[in-house]
């Protein structure tokens, strides 16, 4: 498998809030990251021609079709929106929210919000599913009864 460094630019933010980010967005983004290679993980988001683009600290979201910007001879797609994950060890259990700030890096970012927290979640179930495949053979996996050397030997006399 090949890997490309992608390089994303976050400005200082325009705007932010408190949100507690429910459990079905945080624990299946976080599960990919613990398999990540790379220590990120990058979710493409069809439906809004979006990135999300994860690591420890942040989900960044970022318009795979906005501007491009350039920095000491390094480009990049410019950071959107993120949300900023506090300490899960506050949680009590894996259903519970996470206390999230939300950071807004354009004016018109706050009203991506919402959008991008109906359209996360299927881009998300839709790559973890992408990953499972490439991971497991097309046939599946088999279980096949295991036969000891002596009871190969019993059932080739019994053959007899």
């Amino acid at each position: 498998m090949h890997y490309q460094t992608v390089t994303f630019f976050r400005g200082d933010p325009v705007g932010s809030r408190e949100w507690m980010m429910p459990a079905t967005l945080y624990n299946p983004a976080r599960q990919l990251l613990l398999h990540s290679k790379t220590g990120s993980v990058i979710i493409p988001i069809r439906s809004m021609q979006f990135l999300a683009v994860i690591d420890h600290e942040e989900f960044a979201f970022v318009d795979s079709q906005g501007g491009y910007l350039v920095q000491d001879g390094e480009g990049g797609r410019p950071v959107i929106l993120s949300w900023r994950p506090a300490s899960v060890a506050q949680r009590e259990n894996l259903l519970e929210p996470v206390a999230t700030c939300v950071q807004y890096f354009t004016t018109g970012a706050k009203d991506l919000q919402n959008r991008l927290i109906s359209a996360f979640l299927p881009a998300l179930s839709e790559y973890a599913e992408r990953q499972r495949a490439a991971e497991m053979p097309q046939e599946g996996a088999r279980i096949l009864q295991w036969r000891s050397p002596a009871s190969t030997a019993t059932e080739a006399e019994h053959d007899q």
